[in-house]
């Protein structure tokens, strides 16, 4: 299945300091019914570089794609916002239109970086790790496909720092996890602040935006490994993509 990328114009409202968009200079269109229409069978992330909120334009998108489809395609959203009530109503409503008529379903991940000092300038503004806890197991109560980005996973985390996470989810039965690299530029604060004295740095080509940029990343291959077998080992699903992610838990042969 292909994956198509969107904005909906919306800056993220938080300053989360290793955060990709402060270095991308790749322009992602808005979402919009037109942009989506010829799309069937597709990964469709209509947020794709800011925060998920139901605002006017991803509202209106929504609106028409349930009035106008007959395809079916899957909407994949990540958060680290604890996501307003009235907000919450409208995705559960969403998601039951969307089945309903056989056009679509809703994945959602809560993504987080590690669990102690969560509210420090490293992530400004974002919800607090029990928040982020608490809106995936609501998620779960909800029937909303639900997982955890664990990305990008930072060199200065302990291991034993991520599996409390894992273990704090799975003890919710929320069972599929990403993990991913961290990408970084070394012209920012937090290069300087947190990883300057890091090794295992490599080049990588971004094959999931079209211009395939080469960015810097520091690569966790041994975390990486370990918390893969750790979250097996408690009977979890863990995947080094989203993509990878849905493929398992749409159960998507290709």
């Amino acid at each position: 299945m292909e994956r198509h990328f969107f904005t909906t114009g919306q800056d993220c409202p938080f300053n989360c300091q290793y955060c990709f968009e402060i270095f991308n200079n790749y322009k992602f269109p808005v979402i919009c019914y037109n942009e989506v229409r010829n799309l069937n069978n597709c990964f469709i992330y209509p947020t794709f570089n800011t925060e998920f909120f139901l605002n006017e334009q991803l509202l209106s998108f929504f609106n028409e794609y349930i009035k106008k489809s007959n395809a079916f395609n899957i909407f994949s959203f990540s958060t680290k916002s604890s996501i307003d009530e009235k907000d919450f109503l409208k995705l559960i409503e969403i998601n039951k239109s969307l089945r309903i008529k056989e056009i679509g379903d809703i994945k959602i991940s809560v993504s987080l970086t590690h669990k102690y000092n969560i509210d420090d300038n490293l992530e400004e503004g974002t919800a607090s790790y029990q928040e982020r806890l608490s809106l995936a197991k609501k998620l779960q109560k909800n029937n909303i496909k639900t997982a955890v980005n664990i990305k990008p996973i930072l060199p200065f985390v302990k291991l034993e720092e991520y599996k409390e996470i894992i273990n704090d989810f799975i003890s919710n039965d929320i069972r599929y996890f990403v993990t991913g690299d961290l990408y970084f530029s070394k012209n920012t604060d937090f290069y300087n602040q947190y990883i300057k004295d890091y090794n295992n740095i490599i080049q990588k080509s971004v094959m999931w935006l079209k211009s395939n940029p080469v960015w810097t990343q520091i690569v966790s291959k041994k975390k990486i490994g370990e918390l893969a077998m750790y979250i097996k080992s408690l009977s979890g699903y863990h995947f080094e993509s989203d993509e990878d992610l849905l493929k398992a838990m749409f159960l998507i042969k290709e």
